[in-house]
């Protein structure tokens, strides 16, 4: 193990126990369910490098990489059901149709996940741990940056469009979306160039904790 992948296993096990008990304790409550099921998703991803660690050789740890990125598929999705529950309630066709797309592309990736034209290996201690990228992993990539552009482009949105409590929260989000992506950009950047400048799941905790802030406060 590395600081890449303690980081991982620290990262995890803060979004499991944070998205467990804020979905058990608000679970009537559409805004703490969808972020609890939502970070909790985004804990299995996180659990890469920290997995990938411990596996006992290349052909688990590919496997292993295959699998996470089956429910990797689906955390941009979660949030993007989240961040709908926390805007205006407002039923638009774009909405509808962002909805659709998203769960269309999670599931397209899902099936491809064991594809070597998705992932055909992984790189580890590198000291950075990341895929090797088929053709398709490109594509899942520009699927994540539309779907989290059209989730921040709505916080924004809405930002503009309320007052005083609400207009906090969506900046909090807002922020929190910001490293997000930013930890995304560095976990997609090691496949293609080789290098992780820190370990982006740091940003995970402060990604989850900011908007946590922004539903319970």
């Amino acid at each position: 193990m590395n600081i890449y992948s303690i980081a991982s296993a620290v990262a995890t096990l803060f979004c499991f126990v944070l998205g467990t008990l804020i979905f058990i304790g608000g679970f009537w409550r559409s805004d703490r369910r969808t972020f609890g099921f939502a970070t909790i998703l985004t804990g299995i991803w996180t659990s890469f490098p920290f997995l990938l660690s411990v596996a006992p050789s290349d052909k688990a740890a590919l496997f292993t990489a295959r699998l996470l990125c089956m429910v990797a598929a689906f955390v941009p999705v979660a949030w993007l059901c989240f961040m709908m529950t926390v805007i205006s309630p407002e039923r638009t066709p774009a909405r509808k149709i962002a909805r659709v797309l998203s769960f269309a592309t999670g599931f397209l990736f899902a099936l491809f996940a064991f594809s070597s034209s998705f992932i055909h290996g992984t790189k580890r201690f590198a000291p950075y741990f990341a895929v090797e990228p088929g053709f398709l992993f490109a594509w899942f990539i520009v699927a994540f940056i539309c779907i989290f552009a059209y989730v921040v482009g709505c916080v924004i949105h809405e930002y503009r469009a309320t007052t005083g409590i609400k207009k906090n929260q969506m900046l909090y989000i807002g922020l929190a979306y910001g490293l997000g992506f930013f930890s995304g950009a560095l976990h997609f950047g090691a496949a293609y160039l080789r290098v992780e400048p820190f370990p982006h799941d740091f940003l995970i905790i402060g990604y989850v904790s900011t908007i946590a802030y922004a539903v319970v406060r």
